[in-house]
């Protein structure tokens, strides 16, 4: 069954099942228990939700006569000895349940009866979050963003502090209510529909979908504060994931580099980046305002600033090295610890760029859908963009050696 929507169902069971069946009864309650399924046996309050189906295990013979919609779903119990003009029938779709196993097989497909309604249930959540987005876009001004700037680029150092992806989109909402004093939550659609006065759709990958949510008409600055900052963070993730496996082997490399590193994109946003360089507790603005060789003192730690421009995409590279630890007295970086960090990084890549790169031209020569065309130079773009990487940090060796030898 599909769990994620059948529990946000309502189930309504005849409560003379439990005297005409007894073991019937148990065995279908605890089913519905064990999926935190809601199950009633009071006909009073239905719920009434416009989009999703109520679900009726009824009698065939019941005196009960609640009100059943088109949308709803009603199994009819204990109907097999009954004639076929005996037999009742309600609203909406009639299903014959007589065994256990029926129940199981009702149970079970679920998620495939109702995928139509489960559709259009996170169609209009998905419609409905868009247009809160756009009323809050249009009552939020840029000077009511200007007391949050501060607290968002707190916030965002700390989030792009974790080793990954997943692990900073989990905390996210619990470093959001520290540093902006708000409670979010990050959820699927299942369990924000309804729920919240204020959602914000967030596509992940493979078209799923995330919501933003929150209750309070108070916190509306603060809620696009964070909303924007996940949004950075899941467009960098995705440029940078765009068919490359390679740019995951890259940060496992540069979680083992021994100084801190950092990678913008020409939007000035943090593409990658070492757990070290979080340690330096540098926001993004102050970090991009660093010039080259321009040193900073953090914690009795002298740095030296190391900034590469790469003209081609206009991004830029900065590498913090801890004069005390590779330099000792010296004034002067040392050209062969830095060539060996360098060279390290291109043999790892290098190849398998090429063999990638090499298997897409491949591809390309065939004739292939207007998408998935689009899909693959776009992964021919992204291997491009690392062979870059890797050109300049054999640019960066090749430098320090001459500067070395003279």
């Amino acid at each position: 069954m599909n769990h994620n929507w059948a529990k946000r169902l309502h189930f309504y069971i005849d409560p003379k099942l439990k005297t005409f069946d007894k073991a019937f009864h148990k065995e279908i309650t605890q089913k519905l228990d064990s999926f935190n399924i809601v199950w009633s046996e009071e006909f009073n309050q239905l719920a009434s939700d416009k989009l999703l189906p109520n679900i009726f295990l009824l009698l065939s013979d019941t005196t009960l006569d609640p009100v059943i919609r088109d949308i709803d779903h009603t199994l009819i119990f204990g109907a097999s000895n009954m004639s076929f003009f005996g037999k009742k029938e309600f609203e909406g779709h009639n299903h014959t349940i007589n065994e256990l196993d029926q129940w199981e097989s009702f149970f079970n497909d679920i998620g495939t009866l109702l995928n139509s309604e489960f559709q259009k249930v996170q169609d209009q959540l998905l419609e409905d979050s868009l247009k809160c987005f756009k009323r809050i876009s249009r009552n939020v001004k840029v000077q009511d963003l200007q007391p949050f700037v501060s607290d968002t680029a707190k916030l965002e150092a700390e989030v792009l502090g974790f080793p990954s992806f997943e692990q900073a989109i989990e905390n996210a909402p619990k470093i959001a209510q520290e540093h902006l004093g708000v409670h979010f939550e990050l959820l699927p659609a299942e369990d924000v529909y309804g729920r919240f006065k204020f959602s914000l759709p967030l596509e992940e990958f493979a078209g799923d979908f995330k919501f933003l949510c929150w209750n309070s008409e108070d916190h509306e600055v603060q809620g696009l504060c964070f909303y924007s900052l996940l949004e950075d963070i899941l467009g960098v993730q995705k440029e940078v994931a765009v068919g490359i496996k390679g740019l995951e082997d890259m940060q496992l490399i540069l979680s083992e580099l021994p100084a801190p590193l950092a990678l913008f994109n020409h939007k000035d946003e943090l593409v990658l980046h070492n757990p070290l360089f979080f340690q330096l507790n540098l926001g993004s603005k102050q970090c991009l305002s660093l010039e080259n060789d321009e040193q900073f003192n953090l914690n009795d730690e002298l740095y030296r600033t190391q900034r590469i421009s790469l003209t081609k995409h206009n991004y830029k590279l900065f590498y913090f090295i801890p004069v005390k630890e590779f330099l000792g007295k010296s004034s002067s970086p040392s050209s062969e610890e830095l060539g060996i960090i360098s060279s390290s990084i291109a043999h790892e890549l290098n190849n398998p760029l090429g063999g990638v790169s090499a298997a897409l031209d491949v591809i390309l020569l065939d004739e292939h859908s207007e998408d998935l065309e689009q899909r693959l130079r776009e992964m021919k773009a992204g291997v491009g963009r690392c062979k870059k990487l890797v050109e300049t940090f054999l640019g960066f060796s090749k430098l320090n050696a001459k500067q070395g030898s003279k």
